[in-house]
């Protein structure tokens, strides 16, 4: 039985500790590794060792190696797949690694290099980035740039393979996190465009917009969406929600749609969802807003401080306020809220959970 499997045995891990032994492990491995990377021989046994140390985080992360900053050694990416439900598990994971000689860390897909010839090769088509080109729309409300492709291959391809092709090239061109941060729509074009940028140079196009406009670069992870609702959805936890603010609208948006509970996107990884139910008692007439921020402050500090969770929004009810919470230390992320709670001399609180 090995080390990871010696663990497990002896209780059902939380996230935080699946992450710690995925450190430990990568740290005791880690010159190991290093050699493997790039080695012929050894790939169908680097694939597998870090597949399954992978796999013991809870879920099929995507994950990929590449070269550390100006080829410096090796870097290392997992990547939540434009999930966003994993997006907040994928974030925690890189604010634990350790500082190792020769390895760089990445919550997400890396871009390409900018030099070099490289392409994306799908179903046997070959495509660079050069051979694409663009029609570029600048979305000044949602700070956002709308993509339109044309490539003379893809009017060779079947339509989902050529859609395919381009989001690949894309992603690969700005990163994954570049790709849902700058761009809105990307589509193909029917015809090749008259004042046409080459997707090899839309990184650099997108900096230049970006700094004309003021837009900042900001972290998914760190994004906030307001929403507003005009009556009570139903008789249920969040069901007399008004409004509120969220960084996960996947998970909030799958709940209320539900009515309740929804099916767990994360399981198997020892991280839960779950938001506290405030008696609309403690949120003074006027001070509804304030009041709630500052609890979230002080739970996001104490979660923060040990590792153990974040707070990822909040709303008003009518009859209740909430703090919606993703935690990673089972039960002892649920005693640190509820000193939160004590300290502040408040009771009549719950936690519910976002999953069945």
């Amino acid at each position: 039985m090995g080390w990871f499997d010696r663990f497990r045995a002896k209780k059902k891990e939380t996230f935080k500790e699946r992450v710690e032994a995925f450190w430990a492990w990568w740290t005791e491995e880690s010159e190991s590794l290093l050699a493997r990377v790039g080695n012929s021989e050894d790939n169908e046994s680097l694939q597998r060792d870090v597949g399954e140390a992978v796999t013991r985080l809870g879920l099929d992360f995507a994950w990929e190696f590449g070269p550390g900053p100006e080829g410096d050694g090796h870097s290392f990416a997992l990547s939540p797949s434009g999930d966003r439900n994993r997006l907040f598990l994928v974030s925690y994971w890189r604010s634990r690694a350790p500082e190792l000689p020769g390895w760089t860390f990445h919550a997400s897909r890396q871009p390409f290099p900018e030099s070099g010839d490289w392409a994306i090769n799908l179903g046997g088509t070959a495509v660079a980035p050069k051979d694409v080109l663009l029609d570029l729309a600048v979305d000044e409300e949602r700070e956002v740039i709308h993509v339109f492709a044309w490539c003379e291959a893809f009017e060779e391809l079947e339509e989902d393979q050529a859609r395919r092709h381009l989001f690949l090239l894309v992603d690969a061109v700005l990163g994954e996190n570049g790709t849902e941060r700058w761009v809105g729509v990307i589509e193909q074009a029917d015809r090749r465009p008259d004042a046409a940028v080459p997707l090899s140079r839309l990184r650099e196009w997108i900096q230049a917009a970006a700094t004309e406009r003021g837009w900042e670069d900001r972290s998914p992870e760190d994004v906030y969406t307001v929403y507003g609702l005009e009556e009570p959805i139903g008789d249920f936890p969040r069901g007399d929600t008004i409004g509120g603010t969220t960084r996960n609208t996947s998970i909030l948006g799958a709940y209320l749609e539900e009515g309740g509970p929804i099916e767990d996107p994360v399981e198997g990884t020892g991280a839960e969802y779950l938001f506290a139910v405030v008696p609309g008692s403690v949120f003074p007439a006027g001070e509804e807003t304030s009041v709630r921020a500052e609890l979230e402050d002080a739970l996001q500090q104490r979660l923060g401080e040990a590792q153990s969770g974040m707070v990822l929004g909040g709303a008003m009810g009518r009859d209740a306020g909430y703090v919606d919470l993703l935690v990673f230390d089972g039960d002892r992320s649920r005693e640190l809220i509820e000193e939160v709670f004590a300290a502040r001399g408040l009771t009549g609180h719950r936690l519910e959970s976002f999953v069945r």
